[in-house]
């Protein structure tokens, strides 16, 4: 007889699946940031923010709150950019935070995708 996978077996093989897409994920988002850093442009800066966005709600889904926390951090940083390019003058102020939320979203996407047999005991805020 074959075993049917139940409601929990499914949601944690989901789970896991998102755990080994993470570094791609943030890879995505990272590489959009270099380009807006060097040509901000309207089309790169709206697949970025989606990106952001849809990463806050799938890892809140999936039990990685504090990843989920930390991202809305980042789209809170990116929210006032998403309708016009920051000034020119502007730009050197928020480089450092975003930078900052990005590499702590790195560190949790690396530690996630190290141990993601149970993302509920280790990333609750």
């Amino acid at each position: 007889m074959s075993h049917k996978p139940n409601f929990e077996e499914n949601l944690q093989r989901l789970k896991n699946q998102y755990a080994a897409q993470l570094p791609e994920k943030i890879s995505a988002i990272t590489d959009d940031w270099l380009q807006i850093k060097n040509t901000w442009t309207q089309e790169i800066i709206i697949r970025l923010h989606r990106n952001v966005h849809s990463m806050i709600g799938t890892s809140g889904t999936f039990g990685f709150s504090v990843l989920s926390t930390y991202t809305r951090e980042l789209e809170t940083a990116l929210k006032p950019f998403i309708q016009a390019p920051p000034p020119s003058g502007d730009l050197p102020d928020i480089y450092p935070l975003i930078d900052e939320r990005l590499r702590t979203l790195v560190n949790l996407a690396e530690d996630i995708h190290r141990d993601n047999s149970d993302p509920s005991n280790h990333y609750k805020k």
